[in-house]
């Protein structure tokens, strides 16, 4: 039987883009909420619905500009990120942090927040104190490891690389401490 698209199966579609949830895509096209999990489910497994998703996704990805290419240079950012790529010190011997544009390329997407506090002193004076706070660097390298495939959470055991069990790390992280 060949596969017939209704305005439901294309609203099904639209709204599976939303929060990629095909339960809550069914309800939201108007199926029943009874069947709406196991019609989802249905709906996904349809060569002409998963073509559709694609190319929904595709489309969207093309609007925001968002390529692997992009997510993989922010994680290289992230990985390689160093404090001092944002700091220096003044004529003083200070540490102050660099102006924006004084940073390599790149580093100020680096920075998480910036924050000062001012402290009174006696009369007039003020101590100011800044902290500056990178991204998380672990979670950057954890994604690309996954990415590369380096990290899984299971072993494939018809690949013949070296693969780094999640479980196994964790495990031998503890046993350093």
């Amino acid at each position: 039987m060949a596969f017939k698209w209704t305005p439901q199966r294309i609203k099904f579609c639209t709204e599976y883009m939303v929060d990629h949830s095909a339960t809550g895509a069914a309800e939201r096209a108007g199926y029943s909420k009874k069947t709406a999990r196991q019609i989802g489910s249905l709906l996904l497994t349809h060569i002409d619905i998963q073509e559709k998703i694609k190319e929904l996704t595709e489309k969207k990805l093309k609007k925001t500009n968002i390529t692997v290419e992009r997510i993989l240079d922010e994680l290289d950012l992230l990985c390689y990120s160093n404090v001092s790529d944002c700091v220096e010190f003044d004529e003083k011997g200070e540490l102050r942090i660099k102006r924006f544009e004084d940073m390599p390329p790149g580093v100020s997407r680096t920075i998480e927040s910036i924050t000062q506090t001012i402290i009174p002193k006696k009369g007039k004076k003020v101590e100011r104190k800044i902290k500056i706070k990178l991204w998380s660097k672990p979670k950057a390298v954890e994604l690309s490891a996954k990415y590369l495939k380096m990290l899984t959470d299971n072993i494939d055991i018809t690949d013949n690389r070296a693969k780094l069990n999640m479980k196994d790390l964790i495990e031998s992280q503890k046993g350093g401490e």
